[in-house]
């Protein structure tokens, strides 16, 4: 890290937005502290590499560090507030950030690339900057020679800070951020990357929930659907019963049996790579950053989004290794080994192409599946060419696009910062708009008015596209006869492991009991907007001498009234309840209220005993 001691750290300007703060930072009121400016843009896949290794330091170094996160926006759509809390929540980001509105504290600080890291000292002087990835591992010897200073000479103030996290005010959701969703006509089911609860949903086309594959933490694990494990899954592909799975932050292929549920890992350790370019078999190689996968002539080929490549993958002997792209960040067309491509993000089969998107260029691009490849492309200029307009590659412009899928030779592609799904006519290399007004929100009805918000992964099956609408939480269906645009409601979604199931449980007053039955009456409060849905249960989930036991009521109402079969030898039950509410205006946005309860049980009592009354009030209720 390049030194600047004498440099004074320039103050923040007082009129910008904060977010994961409950109100605005000043640098002087942070006098005795480290701090750590990380300049990023929630599109860049290297900013998105080192928040894990920010969040270690921020754990290692808790009472000397502040990092502060500063949001200078490459794109248009990125500027704007809500879409850079939402990229907070996605990447579950723990520190304040702050929202550099017109790049102004990146002129400041004399910042040229994403990401770069500032660390100023306790005195509140520029201690050096560096451009690029780190790893906590190779900055933390450096943040400790610089403390070990700081206190030596007597200018280090430590004590543990905390600030308020947007985390704490957003309402549980059966999805979270799903990146893809994948339509499978020939077993009626549908497969959802639920990637912010780190699983998979398999559910049929009328949204009824089948089963979950992982989740609810994240972590590289292989198995059966309960124990198997995944980190942010995003792309998927399926070869009859196989499904191919591109888990992103593991670095990771997999390979889930959908006959058994059972989770293998093909390619990927759960790291990085240490270099590019470097071939390799199974645990012993890493894929950096995969975010979708395609399967051809019995080959996996990955789009690596962290290397701008793609790779193929050998699944019987595991082998993978580049296949077009030099690792080079551009928009070079040519032979695929000396072509240049830009944070690959989805793949589609062409006939005897591959077309994938290149979402920091801003472009739709091909590479044949030959044995001397070349790579070409329909739309997209540049690095920094982005926009929203229709037209051929002259005048075409997209903005960070996501999603890419075929039907019937004909391309759509999900152009997820302009809000919009767009059709590409793969002969002529006109790109138009095809559904999405371009307003961010939840509106269905007809293609031009309706509304996404960041919408990523593509499906399509017979007469419909399926759209994985990553902002709004949900999955949303086209009907292309028809023209219109739905949201999938998920139905029997307590079939979704709750993700809350670990919070700390409400300690309630002993209960009275006088046999092995306890009555437990159970009340829902919703918030304003919200009901029961038809289709969805309430559970109540009972925990005793660690046996659970699943009761359930499906009438739709707010109330349940559930008779509980407690064992003699019970002392105490843990109960959980859930419900699954759901927009009353139709919009298929539904939210998950949960609450653990933890119940002594009293024997002795001579007061008699009275059914339990709980309620579960859904956040923001009362």
């Amino acid at each position: 890290m390049a030194s600047a001691r004498t440099v004074r750290a320039p103050e923040f300007p007082a009129d910008l937005s904060w977010l994961n703060t409950a109100e605005p930072l000043r640098l002087a009121d942070l006098r005795g502290r480290f701090v750590l400016l990380d300049f990023w843009t929630y599109c860049c896949i290297n900013c998105q590499h080192i928040l894990p290794e920010l969040a270690q330091l921020e754990q290692q170094f808790a009472n000397e560090l502040t990092v502060i996160g500063v949001h200078s926006a490459k794109f248009t759509d990125e500027a704007e507030v809500g879409n850079i809390r939402s990229a907070i929540l996605r990447h579950d980001i723990a520190h304040p950030v702050l929202v550099d509105d017109g790049m102004r504290v990146w002129r400041e600080y004399a910042v040229r690339a994403w990401p770069t890291l500032v660390l100023i000292d306790p005195q509140g002087y520029i201690v050096g900057a560096q451009a690029g990835e780190i790893t906590a591992a190779g900055f933390a010897p450096i943040l400790a020679a610089q403390i070990a200073a700081a206190r030596a000479a007597g200018t280090l103030q430590p004590g543990p800070l905390t600030f308020a996290r947007e985390a704490e005010s957003q309402p549980a959701t059966v999805l979270r951020f799903p990146a893809h969703v994948l339509a499978d006509p020939d077993h009626n089911r549908l497969i959802i990357a639920d990637t912010g609860h780190h699983r998979l949903l398999v559910c049929d086309f009328d949204g009824t929930v089948q089963r979950t594959i992982g989740g609810p933490l994240p972590g590289l694990h292989d198995g059966g659907a309960a124990s198997a494990r995944f980190n942010s899954p995003q792309g998927l592909a399926l070869d009859g019963d196989t499904l191919w799975v591109a888990d992103t932050q593991n670095h990771a292929l997999r390979r889930v049996d959908l006959g058994t549920s059972e989770v293998t890992t093909i390619v990927g350790h759960g790291g990085k790579p240490t270099a590019y370019n470097q071939p390799g078999r199974g645990t012993a190689v890493a894929l950096h950053s995969p975010w979708a996968v395609a399967v051809h002539d019995g080959l996996v080929y990955v789009a690596n989004a962290g290397s701008h490549q793609l790779w193929v993958v050998d699944p019987t002997t595991r082998e993978a290794r580049p296949f077009a792209g030099s690792a080079r960040e551009d928009l070079i067309d040519g032979l695929a080994v000396r072509a240049a491509l830009a944070q690959p993000s989805a793949l589609a089969r062409l006939g005897d192409r591959l077309a994938f998107v290149d979402s920091e260029t801003s472009s739709v691009r091909w590479v044949t599946l030959d044995a001397n490849p070349q790579v070409g492309t329909w739309v997209g200029t540049g690095l920094f060419d982005f926009g929203d307009i229709d037209g051929d590659r002259r005048v075409a412009r997209l903005q960070h696009p996501l999603g890419l899928a075929e039907l019937d030779g004909q391309l759509y592609v999900a152009d997820t910062y302009n809000n919009r799904i767009k059709h590409l006519d793969p002969a002529t290399g006109v790109i138009r708009t095809f559904a999405g007004s371009g307003a961010e929100g939840t509106a269905d009805g007809e293609l031009a008015r309706a509304e996404f918000d960041e919408p990523t992964g593509l499906s399509a099956d017979e007469g419909r596209l399926w759209v994985a609408d990553t902002n709004n939480h949900v999955i949303r269906r086209i009907d292309l006869a028809a023209g219109t645009v739905s949201t999938l409601r998920l139905r029997q979604a307590d079939r979704a492991r709750p993700v809350s199931a670990d919070a700390p449980a409400v300690p309630l007053p002993p209960q009275a009991l006088d046999a092995d039955t306890l009555t437990v009456q159970l009340t829902v409060i919703p918030r304003v907007g919200l009901h029961r849905s038809p289709g969805t249960a309430l559970t109540l989930a009972v925990t005793a001498n660690d046996e659970r036991t699943v009761y359930r009521e499906d009438d739709g109402g707010l109330e349940g009234t559930f008779t509980i079969d407690v064992p003699p030898s019970a002392t105490e039950l843990r109960l959980e309840a859930v419900a699954y509410l759901c927009q009353v205006d139709g919009s298929g946005a539904c939210e998950m209220a949960s609450e653990s309860w933890r119940l002594p049980i009293d024997r002795q009592s001579d007061v008699p005993a009275t059914p339990l009354a709980l309620t579960l009030a859904a956040q923001g209720a009362g």
